[in-house]
């Protein structure tokens, strides 16, 4: 994914960057139709199960959480209500009791009104285990959601209810410093039961079958081509949005992706060329901002030969991820640790005082190398013998093919072994990671929240996004502490003791980069925003 955001309170601002001159004014100027391309066909749009970023950016567009982003005066993106007209927070013995109250006339795109029973059951659809969704860990502060997600609870005990239809109350059993950023995630959405229990799992497959709450609303999926969206009549909010329509190309290639811009057959792309990136950069044409991203090999540590830490490790050690950043990514950090820079401590910057687990200097590649022969040496593996071919698998849009070349011949020349890459695309590579059915491949994480539980909680035995199929006792109980510790410094230092054991104990991945965002938009388009955590907004932008 993905995916978003940081902490929020009515108008507070959020870490934001701002493109081209974004403000939050309607235009007053021609009709805009904006033709962009983020990525490729999206595994779902339904907000309750999507767990990609490129997913909860079209979705930020056609659909509306309780809060929503906004770029204020000065082009920051700030959280603002959204749904919601105003809300309530308070403490009593038994936990945060938060009240909101929607707003008079918010309507779905088919002219019906949206009411808090939309939000109930999405939010108890999001914990019911039957649904898989891989975000349900982000509701586990809720009343009663972690007894339904162990299946020892019915949904409709989760502690959220409607009072009547414009409010919305939720009922927190333990602290959650950060649940108020996630008001406007796209997996805490409202959801229609009615669609959903007509048209199942296909509900948001067909623009005719899916309201929308949001700015815009889908007029045409053409699949693996374009999703156009045309503004929602019934928008609460609709004389402020700039776009008439948004057409989001879905385009796999990273070539023909630029060069449709360079031919002016898009407005906005990600998907630039490495070597052309470098050159748009010096010209200045480049738009480059911080991004709270990982990028890491995973292991899966049940299958042989990585259920041997020091296989993981001394895999980890030999990746010369600064010579990957100088020949090919061409941006970003090297990463020494998982959680990147960025993302605050109790006093200060989390990674910072976190340290790296490993050293990440280009003095230090050939110490690494030698560090990862011993340790394999150690495993019954000295120089390769004995040891299994393993391929690397990744998925093969933008530059992954020639990142993995670089993985392989780096752990082919240090450890003496054989390597072989395979490539599949997106969606495919989505579903075989997500099964389990890979030795090691790719992984990449965007962070949600601006805390450290965004990342570490994705190594959790029973969340959907464990593509590590990552299980540890002693993990688990770090985290649940840290859950229920209200103390800002013994939160974060449980915290820090949770990544030791995931990075600097077990080595469940090998952080390799610490990502930044790279776009392209035509000069004449001003308002486009984006933040720290991956999110892309259209709606406000003008000429």
């Amino acid at each position: 994914m993905k995916k978003r955001w940081t902490s929020i309170s009515i108008a507070t601002s959020i870490l934001a960057i701002s493109l081209s001159g974004c403000t939050g004014k309607k235009p007053t100027t021609e009709k805009l139709d904006l033709k962009v391309c983020i990525a490729s066909e999206p595994a779902t749009l339904d907000p309750t199960l999507s767990n990609t970023v490129d997913a909860a950016v079209m979705l930020n567009h056609t659909n509306e959480g309780l809060y929503k982003l906004k770029p204020d005066e000065n082009g920051k993106l700030i959280s603002v209500p959204g749904q919601a007209e105003s809300m309530e927070k308070k403490d009593t013995e038994n936990g945060t009791v938060y009240t909101f109250h929607l707003r008079n006339g918010i309507k779905w795109s088919d002219g019906q009104p949206v009411k808090a029973t939309d939000f109930v059951y999405a939010w108890r659809r999001l914990v019911t285990p039957k649904n898989a969704a891989e975000y349900h860990y982000i509701l586990e502060s809720v009343a009663n959601a972690q007894e339904i997600l162990k299946g020892n609870a019915d949904p409709s005990t989760l502690g959220v209810k409607a009072v009547d239809d414009k409010t919305l109350e939720v009922t927190l059993s333990q602290p959650c410093p950060y649940f108020e950023t996630l008001l406007f995630f796209p997996a805490l959405y409202p959801v229609r039961q009615d669609i959903v229990e007509k048209y199942g799992d296909k509900w948001t497959q067909d623009p005719t079958t899916f309201p929308c709450n949001g700015p815009y609303s889908f007029k045409e999926w053409a699949h693996e081509s374009y999703i156009l969206m045309e503004q929602n009549q019934h928008y609460w909010d609709q004389q402020s949005i700039g776009p008439n329509s948004l057409k989001f190309m879905l385009m796999k290639d990273v070539n023909s992706t630029y060069n449709a811009y360079n031919a002016g057959e898009l407005d906005y792309i990600v998907a630039i060329p490495p070597e052309e990136a470098l050159k748009l950069k010096e010209d200045g044409k480049l738009h480059i901002s911080d991004t709270l991203s990982s990028s890491y090999m995973i292991f899966n540590y049940q299958k042989t030969p990585f259920d041997n830490p020091k296989v993981r490790k001394a895999f980890s050690l030999v990746i010369d991820r600064n010579s990957i950043i100088q020949n090919i990514a061409h941006f970003g950090k090297p990463a020494g640790g998982f959680v990147p820079f960025g993302i605050k401590d109790a006093d200060g910057d989390f990674r910072a005082n976190g340290g790296d687990y490993y050293s990440v200097k280009k003095e230090d590649y050939q110490k690494n190398c030698d560090e990862a022969r011993k340790l394999f040496a150690e495993a019954g593996y000295s120089d390769g013998e004995n040891f299994p071919t393993v391929t690397y698998l990744t998925n093969s849009e933008g530059p992954n093919r020639q990142i993995a070349e670089a993985i392989q011949h780096d752990i082919t020349k240090a450890l003496k072994v054989t390597i072989s890459v395979e490539l599949e695309d997106w969606n495919t590579f989505c579903a075989t990671r997500k099964e389990g059915n890979f030795l090691f491949c790719r992984g990449g994480w965007n962070g949600d929240w601006d805390d450290p539980t965004t990342f570490l909680k994705i190594f959790l035995k029973d969340t959907g996004n464990n593509e590590a199929h990552y299980d540890n006792p002693e993990y688990e109980k770090l985290l649940s502490d840290a859950e229920r510790e209200s103390d800002p410094v013994k939160r974060m230092q449980l915290l820090h003791q949770a990544e030791d054991i995931v990075i600097g104990k077990d080595y469940a991945v090998a952080p390799l980069i610490f990502g930044v965002h790279k776009c392209l938009i035509k000069d004449d388009i001003k308002g486009v925003g984006h933040n720290s955590l991956g999110i892309v907004l259209f709606a406000y932008a003008h000429k």
